[in-house]
């Protein structure tokens, strides 16, 4: 038993409530789905030391993610309001709110844009 509870309605949109996730799936297709993930705390890279082992602190934080066929997908962390689309061929271009852009081809490489449009391209 999942415990999981799933509602049908009259205009064909079901939903899945989840322990730690919701899935809502339209009748045109369109999957929205919230879930929590633990991400490593990469601001302070804290460790928590005990007599027996070490290990990384960890955030459980909340994404949201949009996904229908013919379209980008759309995953927004809900902690730092950064935004991917994912591409089909595997491209991800990703925006941060202070107006930062990264995108990565699916071949190779990464362009970054800054707040202030400076570009700068690796590969």
């Amino acid at each position: 038993e999942t415990g999981e509870v799933m509602i049908t309605r009259q205009d064909k949109v079901v939903t899945v409530f989840g322990s730690d996730s919701t899935i809502v799936e339209h009748a045109d297709g369109t999957r929205i789905t919230t879930f929590f993930q633990d991400v490593p705390n990469t601001d302070y890279e804290m460790e928590c030391e005990t007599e027996s082992n070490s290990h990384k602190v960890t955030r459980h934080i909340k994404f949201i993610r949009v996904e229908c066929v013919g379209f980008a997908t759309v995953i927004m962390n809900w902690e730092d309001y950064t935004f991917s689309a994912v591409f089909g061929n595997g491209t991800t271009i990703t925006a941060k709110p202070q107006g930062m852009y990264q995108i990565f081809p699916a071949s190779f490489g990464c362009l970054l844009i800054d707040q202030d449009g400076c570009a700068v391209y690796t590969s």
